[in-house]
């Protein structure tokens, strides 16, 4: 963060972690045809994570995840294998003439693809992941999402008993179908001990809706969002 030029992969570390990827969800939450157009999606988000992660298996990985986002919440209707394909494509085509690493995210991401569809079996398919960096949690929660995609409970089950790091994985997936499945969808006891659990649900309200003045700011999102004041 004390870097001069902030945002620009070339310019950053080798971190690969991947507490980054969270972030990433976000950007997918901001997409709307009226502010941006596609690639800058998968741009964003790469510029993001890089702040802090400069590995490019870490950065390609958030522009797959951020397009995911982006088509679950945009496209719902859509399989959720078609999504996450979609994604790696959309982010090896913008990225793989800058960055040779785009070709191994994508392979990496979608041999989980495959293994999910190929019914292998979840807690050995989860330990052989080895889901230490990024890359290879995204391919994990991708495998979860996958695997368990009508059961929200059981993908975060799936998700979390491995000896990676878990909590980033089950982060990512529970991001992944809570988007594609609704609120609804979440088992009670997941959301009844969040703090403050209103004030997070109108915050991604309006992460996805955007401002809803025609100019840049109302007096509501002023209040919330430039002067600080209680989101409730």
């Amino acid at each position: 963060l004390r870097l001069a030029a902030m945002g620009f992969p070339e310019k950053s570390n080798k971190y690969n972690t991947p507490g980054s990827l969270t972030a990433a969800v976000s950007v997918g939450m901001f997409y709307n045809s009226q502010r941006l157009i596609p690639p800058q999606i998968g741009e964003l988000a790469a510029q993001i994570v890089s702040l802090t992660h400069g590995d490019p298996t870490a950065f390609l990985s958030a522009a797959v995840l951020a397009y995911a986002i982006t088509g679950i919440l945009m496209e719902p209707q859509l399989p959720l294998e078609t999504q996450f394909l979609s994604a790696v494509s959309a982010m090896e085509q913008q990225f793989r003439g800058n960055y040779s690493e785009a070709y191994q995210v994508a392979a990496t991401l979608k041999a989980a693809v495959l293994r999910a569809e190929a019914a292998e079996p979840m807690s050995r398919v989860m330990e052989e992941l080895q889901c230490y960096s990024a890359m290879n949690c995204l391919a994990g929660a991708i495998y979860a999402s996958l695997a368990n995609q009508n059961d929200f409970d059981t993908a975060m089950i799936t998700a979390v008993n491995h000896s990676g790091y878990s909590s980033a994985v089950g982060a990512i997936t529970g991001a992944i179908l809570g988007a594609k499945m609704g609120s609804a969808a979440l088992p009670d006891f997941y959301v009844e001990s969040l703090e403050p659990v209103d004030a997070l649900c109108q915050l991604a309200g309006d992460m996805l809706s955007g401002t809803p003045a025609k100019g840049l700011f109302d007096d509501d999102w002023d209040h919330k969002y430039v002067q600080g004041l209680p989101l409730l």
